[in-house]
């Protein structure tokens, strides 16, 4: 009951500075995180 509080204490919501291209930033850190997940990296080198 008490890390909800807790982790939203000093939580801040501000407007995003990427405007037009937020969809496109978000899809190429999706594409990123993919492809150097431990999962694909063990399978491109193999092990």
């Amino acid at each position: 009951r008490r890390s909800l509080p807790l982790a939203t204490q000093h939580l801040r919501i501000v407007q995003s500075h990427t405007g037009d291209r937020a969809g496109t930033i978000g899809a190429a850190v999706m594409v990123i995180d993919h492809a150097l997940s431990p999962a694909q990296v063990n399978a491109l080198a193999g092990v």
